[in-house]
């Protein structure tokens, strides 16, 4: 899996139940620009880029596979 770049837009090609939305809400698929990861802690465990946040949500690491750049 590639990282994620500034420079493109992206959609999520799964259920959007597994996105975190911001503002409380997002258009369809699409996720918008790459905006940084997060280290996130889980079960004591520390996770380099462990969530991505996007323009409309964010994308927990088990399901970047599902992230692909808008065309």
């Amino acid at each position: 899996m590639e990282d994620f770049t500034t420079e493109n837009k992206y959609i999520f090609e799964g259920s959007l139940s597994l996105v975190e939305r911001k503002n409380g809400k997002i258009e369809e698929e699409k996720l918008g620009q790459f905006i940084k990861y997060i280290d996130i802690a889980y079960h004591g465990e520390l996770y380099k880029k462990g969530k991505a946040e996007f323009e409309n949500g964010f994308v927990n690491f088990p399901y970047f596979e599902k992230v692909k750049i808008m065309s």
